[in-house]
C-alpha cells in the first residue's frame, strides 16, 4: 500500500510541474518518433456515485461529482443548500482487484509486472448563482522500469439562471501526460481544451435534461514540437427522472429556497446518457504501456479511435434506508476503439453510500464497483452526506 501511495505522489508531483511549467525540454523520449496516442478513458475512472450509476450523470448534474460529466453541475445546489455560500469536496481512490487488466478492451491484458492506479479529487465553491471549482483525475501504470501517467484537470465556472431552471457551465480542460522508461529517457506533454455544459431543471417537474461538449485537446512536447497525444472531442446528452416517497419533495425546487426536511427521505432516481466520442488517428495508451503488446502480429502499432464511437449509460439510485443508506446499480456499453475490434464491452456497476456521523460536517463513506470482461475494480471514498 505504501508503495502505491508513493507512486501516486510521484506521478502527481511530476504532472503538476508539467501543468505549471509546461512540457519538458531537452529530454530523450521513450516514445516512437511518430507516436500519436488516443487518450480515451473507456472504463469509468470517477467518483463512487457516478460509477455506481454506470456513468449516466449528464442529466443529473449535481455537486463536485457531476463536473466530470457536466460542468453545469458547478452551479447546481442539492437539498438543504440554502445559504449564499456552499462548498463540496471529493476524494476517491480506485483499487484494481486484478493485475491482468484490459484497459482498452482489445482482449490483450497487460502483464502482472504493471500496476494501474487512479485517484479523483476536487473542490467546488458556490456563491449565490455562481459556482467555481476544480476536479482532477489522475491515472497511470508503473512497474518493470516504466511509468506512464495521464492527468485530466477541469477548472471551471457555472451560473444558475432563473433560480436554477437553466444552468450553464464552462471550463478549461487541461490534460498532461508523462512517460518515463528510465530517469534519462522521459518526456511530458500538455494541452488545453474547452468543456461546456447545460442543465435544464424545469420547475414543478421531476425530470431533467443535460448536455455536455468537450472540445478535442492536442498534447504537445515542446522539445520535439509535435502533437504526440490527443484527447478526442465528446458530446453527451442525457436525462433523469426522480420519484420521491414524500409527495411534497420536488426534484427541481428553486435553488437555495427554504425547505423542510422530508418526513421520508426515500426516493428512486433513474438516469440515462448517450456519449459520442470523436475519431483520432492514433493508438491506445495501453498499447504503449504494454510495449510488446503494443503492436499487431506484423509489428505495426495497434491503431485506436479511427472512427466516431457511441456509448450508452444507464443507472438507478435510491435511498433505501431513511437517512442511513443509499444504493446504486447501473450498466454501460463501452465501445472498443482499437482497430480490428468491433464489439461492445458491457459493464455492470453498483455501490453503496453510508451515513457515518456529524463532526463539524456530516460525513459519509462511499463504495462502488465496476465489472466487465477484462476489467474489475472498486473505489472507496469519503464525503459530505446530503
Amino acid at each position: 500500500m505504501l508503495v502505491k501511495v508513493w507512486r501516486l505522489v510521484r506521478m502527481s508531483s511530476i504532472l503538476v510541474a508539467v501543468l505549471i511549467a509546461g512540457p519538458a525540454r531537452g529530454q530523450s523520449s521513450p516514445l516512437p518518433p511518430d507516436a500519436r496516442l488516443d487518450l480515451v478513458r473507456g472504463p469509468l475512472v470517477t467518483s463512487s456515485r457516478i460509477m455506481g450509476l454506470g456513468g449516466a450523470f449528464v442529466g443529473v448534474g449535481e455537486g463536485i461529482d457531476g463536473i466530470y460529466r457536466n460542468p453545469a453541475a458547478l452551479a447546481n445546489r442539492g437539498d438543504g443548500a440554502t445559504s449564499w455560500l456552499d462548498a463540496d469536496v471529493t476524494f476517491d481512490w480506485l483499487f484494481v482487484s486484478s493485475h491482468e487488466i484490459d484497459w482498452d478492451g482489445d482482449g490483450r491484458p497487460l502483464s502482472e509486472a504493471l500496476e494501474l492506479q487512479a485517484v479523483n479529487f476536487g473542490l467546488v465553491l458556490q456563491l449565490g448563482p455562481l459556482g467555481l471549482g476544480v476536479l482532477t483525475t489522475l491515472y497511470g501504470w508503473s512497474g518493470d522500469g516504466l511509468s506512464v501517467a495521464h492527468v485530466d484537470v477541469l477548472v471551471g465556472a457555472g451560473w444558475a439562471l432563473s433560480e436554477g431552471e437553466l444552468i450553464i457551465g464552462a471550463g478549461a480542460a487541461v490534460a498532461a501526460l508523462e512517460v518515463a522508461a528510465t530517469p534519462e529517457t522521459s518526456t511530458s506533454f500538455a494541452g488545453v481544451g474547452g468543456d461546456f455544459g447545460v442543465l435544464w431543471r424545469p420547475r414543478d417537474h421531476d425530470w431533467r435534461l443535460g448536455m455536455r461538449l468537450r472540445t478535442g485537446t492536442s498534447l504537445a512536447d515542446e522539445a520535439r514540437v509535435v502533437q504526440a497525444a490527443h484527447v478526442p472531442w465528446q458530446l453527451a446528452i442525457g436525462g433523469s427522472t426522480f420519484h420521491a416517497a414524500d409527495p411534497a419533495r420536488r426534484y427541481n425546487p428553486r435553488l437555495r429556497a427554504p425547505s423542510t426536511a422530508p418526513a421520508d427521505r426515500r426516493y428512486l432516481l433513474v438516469s440515462s446518457e448517450l456519449v459520442l466520442t470523436g475519431a483520432t488517428d492514433g493508438q491506445s495508451l495501453e498499447a504503449l504501456v504494454g510495449d510488446g503488446l503494443g503492436a499487431d502480429d506484423d509489428g505495426r502499432p495497434r491503431a485506436s479511435g479511427r472512427r466516431v464511437s457511441l456509448a450508452l449509460h444507464l443507472g438507478a439510485e435510491g435511498e433505501v434506508l431513511h437517512d442511513r443508506v443509499k444504493a446504486r446499480v447501473g450498466t454501460y456499453l463501452e465501445p472498443v476503439r482499437v482497430a480490428g475490434r468491433h464489439d461492445i464491452r458491457p459493464h455492470l456497476t453498483g455501490g453503496l453510500e453510508l451515513h457515518l456521523f456529524e463532526l463539524v460536517f456530516d460525513w459519509k463513506a462511499t463504495f462502488a464497483f465496476d465489472i466487465a470482461p477484462g476489467w474489475d475494480n472498486v473505489t472507496v471514498g469519503v464525503g459530505f452526506w446530503k
